[in-house]
């Protein structure tokens, strides 16, 4: 059952305390239809998607004695390898483009200022330079100057991507 169906939910047992919950992922509500508790969908590892053509919904708590979800319609057929969901959408807008609450959360975490080495540019980065280093721990280089590397334009998209790469790399 959706929030849409019944009361507004108030609290999902299974979200942390500092969860993103103002994010458009955390709009999606599910009701166990057997304990009657609110879930966000997300924290049930379900999309809004999925949610949509749930018939009855039941917790991780109520699965064992009830047995699992029911779907509206035929069973959607599903690779038996795993993946993670990707908003591709999202990630053409410079968005974070899974569903994983943990790097949602992440999004919002102010994090302090590394310790480790900075370079200006991959000039300074020898074979010489490497060899005197008496430590394995990482090092950030500023700029990509002189590292050999060339970087994407900043609007190129996932398709763009795709086809430079092939569409069947993985």
């Amino acid at each position: 059952m959706s929030s849409s169906d019944s009361e507004d939910p108030q609290e999902c047992p299974l979200c942390a305390e500092d969860a993103p919950i103002e994010l458009p992922a955390y709009e999606t509500w599910l009701q166990c239809d057997v304990c009657e508790e609110w879930y966000h969908g997300i924290c049930v590892g379900l999309l809004a998607t999925e949610c949509e053509r749930i018939d009855k919904f039941h917790c991780k708590r109520c699965v064992e004695k009830h047995g699992p979800s029911s779907y509206k319609g035929p069973e959607l057929r599903r690779s038996s390898r795993q993946h993670s969901s990707v908003d591709y959408t999202m990630l053409n807008e410079g968005q974070p483009a899974t569903f994983n609450q943990y790097l949602l959360r992440l999004d919002g975490h102010e994090f302090m200022d590394d310790e480790f080495e900075h370079l200006d540019d991959g000039h300074e980065v020898t074979v010489e330079w490497l060899r005197s280093r008496d430590t394995n721990d990482p090092f950030v280089v500023e700029s990509a100057q002189g590292l050999g590397m060339e970087m994407p334009e900043s609007k190129i998209t996932v398709a763009e991507i795709a086809d430079i790469m092939g569409r069947e790399t993985s």
